[in-house]
């Protein structure tokens, strides 16, 4: 009986202990190895890398994939060359288990030299930047660049390209060699400052003239010269250009619009107001909605004392009760614009029309010959009046 307990007791010791024995064993994972470090590739190229040794479940980052790519097919990690330069890629599996390559991507040599374009315009201390789109060279540095006229334009190589700066105004050629030293040209044309295209018409401004008393000037205060001058056809207003004036001449009465154009094709529209002799007693004139209108009757009140608002007339017929009737805040003396403008016809058996109306302005005062100009339905408008 004795034998039989210490039989069960030697079992019993040997089980627990080969229990103990198994609870403290600690896994081991192996190295992640490749077979190289670090590789040289073309553009376009592929080199393989063996993985020698790992733990599976393998993950790849490249650390810049507009130079290099990777992807693994088994144990092959396959490396994709991009563009010229150099960059790390990651390896990792699912024991974290870490290993690094090191990518350098080589140009492949080439036997002409090609630039993303071969021209540019640009202003005195303003600069352009060109780049290489095929050429023998590791980066921007490699170029020998020559200006063949530094007065004008100078290059230097940039991260990003060939940068060009205009020094003086002209024309000249900056030569890229690489270092194969094949050539290219790129040419540069460096002007002169933008000036601001300015005209003795105030901004939104129309200019009106009286086409019975000969010609009419519209100076240019401004410009970068070569100036164009364009005015619709059979608009019964003709233009010449003397130095830096616009001279006008009409032979009717008119709306119309001149556009102005220099040599950097700064632009500026102008609308023009052909009228005939508003000095006459027959001098009651109005231009709206792309007709005019010519009456022999007008009147202009201003009721300052009540409503601080002044209304001017124009009528065929002496009541006044036919015609156009444009009102506004202020009086009809002082020249300037005059804010809330209504504008509207009566007509026959006292039909109203009345028109959106708005930037309404007393542009001159002669005597007693008034000239108010305003925007109709968004176009432009004026009336003549004798008071």
């Amino acid at each position: 009986m004795r034998k039989t307990i210490f039989k069960l007791f030697g079992i019993t010791l040997a089980f627990s202990l080969g229990l103990s024995s198994c609870s403290n064993s600690t896994p081991t994972y192996s190295n992640l190895l490749l077979s190289t470090d670090s590789i040289v590739v073309d553009t376009d190229g592929v080199v393989n890398v063996n993985l020698l040794s790992g733990n599976g479940e393998y993950f790849l980052q490249s650390n810049n994939k507009d130079i290099a790519t990777a992807e693994i097919d088994g144990d092959v990690i396959k490396i994709t060359g991009i563009s010229q330069g150099s960059t790390n890629i990651v390896v990792k599996d699912w024991a974290k288990k870490t290993a690094y390559l090191n990518v350098l991507v080589n140009y492949i040599p080439t036997d002409e030299l090609i630039l993303n374009r071969t021209s540019g315009n640009i202003d005195i201390e303003k600069s352009t930047v060109f780049t290489v789109f095929q050429g023998n060279a590791n980066s921007y540095k490699d170029y020998l660049l020559t200006s063949e006229d530094p007065s004008v334009a100078i290059a230097e190589s940039v991260d990003d390209g060939i940068k060009v700066t205009g020094i003086g105004v002209g024309k000249t050629q900056i030569v890229v060699t690489d270092k194969k030293g094949l050539k290219a040209n790129f040419s540069i044309n460096v002007r002169a400052k933008l000036l601001p295209l300015e005209i003795d018409v105030k901004p939104d401004g129309a200019f009106y003239f009286n086409y019975l008393e000969g010609e009419a000037v519209i100076n240019i205060l401004n410009g970068n010269g070569d100036y164009s001058i364009e005015i619709p056809t059979n608009s019964g207003i003709t233009h010449e250009l003397k130095d830096n004036q616009i001279v006008l001449k009409g032979t009717k009465e008119v709306s119309s619009t001149l556009t102005l154009t220099d040599a950097r094709d700064e632009s500026i529209k102008v609308p023009l107001l052909s009228i005939g002799d508003y000095k006459s007693n027959k001098a009651t004139r109005a231009f709206y909605n792309r007709s005019f209108v010519s009456a022999r009757y007008s009147s202009g009140v201003t009721d300052s004392a009540t409503t601080g608002r002044s209304t001017i007339k124009t009528s065929s017929n002496a009541s006044l009760n036919r015609g156009e009737v444009l009102s506004f805040s202020g009086d009809l003396k002082t020249v300037g614009p005059k804010p809330n403008p209504k504008f509207h016809v009566a007509g026959w058996f006292g039909v109203i029309t009345e028109y959106e109306a708005s930037d309404c302005e007393i542009v001159k005062v002669d005597g007693k010959t008034i000239w108010v100009t305003f925007l109709c339905k968004g176009e432009l408008a004026y009336m003549v009046v004798n008071i």
